[in-house]
């Protein structure tokens, strides 16, 4: 997510845009998983929700 986000250039509307789909795809990916996620997906999503943290707590 976090690259997809930063390849908008700077575009704030973009960069909003692109978020809220990455979050989309998150959200259809927990919901199409019955036996929850693989171990890669869960590094993988404890990647973007870190990302997110940091991004927007400021920390």
């Amino acid at each position: 997510m976090a690259r997809r986000v930063e390849q908008e250039g700077g575009e704030p509307v973009q960069a909003v845009a692109v978020f809220i789909s990455q979050l989309a795809r998150w959200q259809r990916l927990l919901a199409a998983s019955v036996d929850g996620l693989s171990a890669n997906a869960q590094r993988g999503l404890w990647g973007e929700l870190h990302f997110l943290r940091t991004l927007l707590a400021g920390r």
